[in-house]
């Protein structure tokens, strides 16, 4: 997140913070807010400091009902009106883009797409981490490892990805991210599994990412130490 606002930095303007748009209940804010002191918030902030950029994080969080908890093919329609919030922070729509990460669960790229067909003059991109739903996806007889094509909406790329080094190696592809925000994004990827067994499916899932993200920074000659 943090490599992708920097690179979409204009002038000397701070990198823009994250903005959440979840289905969680306002009724149950009390209980589920996402406040500057959730563990979210904090390592968001942590990431932004280890460089050099202090108050980066959570942004504005936009909120669902109960309903969207109940009858849950709602959560999509539910997040693309809290986009729709969002950008009214904007109104001239000049001084922000966006990119959008979800998941295939939780209605994410129902609601992704939408904002490609409605607003993709602001909307660079829409990224979708492939979470394995063991009902739909085994009965489909898709491996846990697959990952659909991207494709593309009103010439905007919906990215479907793994892992977040795969992720930035798309993002680097469509000049969302530069190489060296790459490179630290590779770096902080293997530290959070350097206490995960290597036997386990996410090493198995890093390891294919990072040897094309390394490939490709050779290729381009921006090798790293990583």
């Amino acid at each position: 997140m943090l490599q992708l606002s920097m690179h979409m930095l204009d002038g000397n303007r701070k990198p823009a913070k994250v903005a959440i748009l979840t289905a969680r209940a306002e009724e149950l804010r009390a209980a589920l807010e996402l406040t500057q002191e959730s563990s979210l918030a904090q390592t968001l902030r942590v990431t932004g400091e280890q460089s050099g950029v202090r108050n980066w994080g959570l942004g504005p969080v936009f909120y669902g009902s109960v309903a969207e908890w109940v009858l849950q093919d709602r959560k999509g329609k539910r997040k693309f009106s809290n986009f729709e919030l969002l950008l009214n922070q904007d109104p001239s729509g000049t001084l922000l883009q966006y990119v959008y990460v979800g998941d295939t669960g939780e209605y994410d790229q129902q609601a992704g797409e939408a904002m490609l067909r409605e607003f993709p003059q602001v909307v660079k991109a829409v990224f979708l981490h492939c979470v394995f739903d063991n009902t739909i996806d085994q009965a489909a007889g898709l491996p846990p490892s697959f990952i659909p094509p991207p494709k593309l909406i009103n010439g905007r790329p919906v990215i479907f990805f793994r892992t977040y080094v795969g992720a930035a190696l798309r993002a680097v592809q469509l000049d969302l991210m530069d190489h060296s925000g790459l490179s630290k994004v590779c770096k902080a990827a293997k530290e959070s599994l350097q206490n995960i067994n290597r036997g386990n499916s996410k090493w198995i899932d890093l390891e294919r990412d990072l040897k094309l993200s390394y490939r490709y920074l050779e290729k381009d000659g921006k090798t790293a130490r990583i």
